[in-house]
């Protein structure tokens, strides 16, 4: 980082298997209608003044993920209004060190952890369990693995202080296995040993109590492990096997537990397999597209194993689906949209080097009919941006710079056919990402070495993705389709249904 720019980085239960299935699960009968599905929102706020580099002139460069504690029950009130589940998903640091401890069965595990940890973490745990008391279901996510999923997260050393990083990429988490982490003190770094496994279904277990979920996402995106990791995906099994088994003993048969997975990695999908990438010069006029109608079986072969390992003795109560369209780099029905590549070095002004039309639309959904699945599935994380974004490609030594399509049009076409999906096929939720926009982040952040290129996609991945603009302010199309779907949980004849 440049020493003038401080970032701060805050990072089913089946129809036969359980009776008391929540709100907008499966049919009560094999007349019934379909219902909407229960609609909620990642709790993020993301903000950030890195559009331009102007902020390095006072060192003012700053980037958030979360509301701050002072604005937190105003922040929940407005989430409130927007939908009707609550919804936490924790994608952040962990105080390793404090759940590292037993608590007794004797001992209530609230009482005992919030002893341990700061006034603010217990605040805005607090805050969080009068938001989930509010309606009869809350989701609770929480991953272990890290923003890029490679890794596990860092260590809240409840300092203050910058978050600790927790061993490397792809470490062994099997149970048992024991991981080193320095910790600054006033004699100089000392070292602390905790037991991954054993933290973290403690703070799971703390959660759990304390918010009283009725969905718990016990990893998140998990199958991205398997193909990150391929070499350790064998130990996070056997880690969500028995975190399964243990949670699902402390808190009964009515909790739906999973881990949720990538749907376009559950595809088995990629582009340039799918059909043959029209890529043309930008020195010259567009020319007509040349692709041809996709082939479903080619385009979604389906890599179902992770999904297979993690269900053994049917562990998977939903199938849980972190789907973000955009990533499949494919047209909706309404327009032909292109992504234009530039050089490492491009200035945002001068012409792109190529442009590639995106591949012809292809229902991702109707390949759930294809996978066997005999329990609900809920999407637990579902976007698509309504702005162009820029990325950095990096291949070997080669790295340009992609412009990646997006509007509102777009957002409201996917936003529509997976709302309809999920009415038609009985999803019982369905989760945004986020209620307000951010903006991309300039390219800047990566020209000038101020964030690496990986860190730089990832944000922008997710830039333009609220269900209203930045300052609050509707997405009119967007608002509308989305209260109506709200609403629809009451009356299902009232949605709408997509083309």
């Amino acid at each position: 980082m440049i020493g003038a720019c401080l970032l701060v980085v805050l990072q089913a239960i089946g129809c036969g298997r359980h009776q008391d299935v929540p709100t907008g699960g499966c049919r009560s009968g094999d007349d019934a209608g379909p219902t909407g599905p229960a609609l909620g929102i990642l709790q993020f706020q993301v903000t950030h003044n890195l559009t331009d580099d102007r902020c390095l002139d006072d060192g003012s460069c700053s980037l958030s993920m979360e509301v701050s504690n002072d604005h937190l029950e105003p922040w929940l009130d407005e989430l409130q209004d927007n939908s009707n589940m609550p919804v936490v998903h924790w994608d952040g640091p962990i105080p390793w060190l404090v759940f590292d401890e037993d608590c007794s069965n004797s001992q209530d595990p609230v009482t005992f952890y919030e002893a341990r940890l700061t006034k603010n973490w217990v605040d805005r745990l607090d805050a969080f369990a009068r938001y989930f008391a509010r309606a009869l279901g809350g989701y609770l996510a929480v991953s272990l693995l890290n923003g890029t999923r490679n890794g596990i997260q860092a260590l809240d050393n409840l300092d203050g202080e910058k978050a600790l990083p927790v061993a490397g990429t792809c470490p062994d988490l099997s149970p048992g296995r024991t991981m080193v982490v320095q910790v600054p003190g006033t004699n100089g770094p000392q070292e602390h040993i905790f037991e991954i496994y054993r933290a973290y279904r403690n703070f799971l277990r703390y959660l759990t109590e304390k918010l009283h979920p009725r969905y718990v996402g016990l990893l998140v995106e998990a199958n991205l492990y398997a193909q990150l990791c391929p070499g350790q995906w064998g130990s996070l099994v056997q880690f969500y096997r028995s975190l399964y088994d243990e949670i699902r003993a402390d808190v009964g048969p009515d909790v739906a537990l999973f881990a949720t997975l990538t749907y376009k990695e559950l595809l088995g999908y990629e582009p340039e397999n799918c059909m043959t990438l029209d890529v043309q010069s930008c020195m010259g006029p567009t020319d007509p597209v040349q692709y041809s109608t996709p082939d479903p079986l080619l385009c979604f072969p389906l890599n179902l194993g992770p999904m297979h390992d993690l269900d053994e003795g049917r562990r998977l109560d939903f199938l849980a689906l972190s789907f973000y369209p955009d990533a499949l780099l494919m047209r909706t029905p309404q327009a032909q949209t292109w992504v234009e590549v530039y050089p490492a070095d491009w200035d945002g002004q001068s012409d792109c080097l190529y442009r590639i039309p995106t591949v012809p639309f292809l229902n991702p959904f109707q390949a759930l009919d294809r996978i066997g699945w005999d329990r609900p599935v809920v999407l637990s994380e579902y976007g698509a941006r309504s702005c162009p974004v820029t990325m950095v490609h990096e291949n070997g030594t080669d790295t340009s710079i992609l412009l990646l399509p997006g509007s509102e049009t777009t957002q409201h076409s996917w936003l529509l056919l997976a709302l309809d999906e999920a009415r038609r096929r009985h999803f019982p939720f369905f989760v945004a990402p986020f209620l307000r926009d951010y903006p991309p982040l300039g390219l800047w952040v990566y020209q000038q070495g101020v964030m690496p290129a990986l860190l730089l996609s990832l944000f922008n991945n997710f830039a333009c993705m609220g269900l209203s603009q930045a300052d609050g302010d509707p997405k009119d199309a967007i608002a509308e389709l989305w209260r109506e779907y709200l609403l629809s949980v009451a009356d299902p004849d009232n949605a709408p249904l997509a083309p």
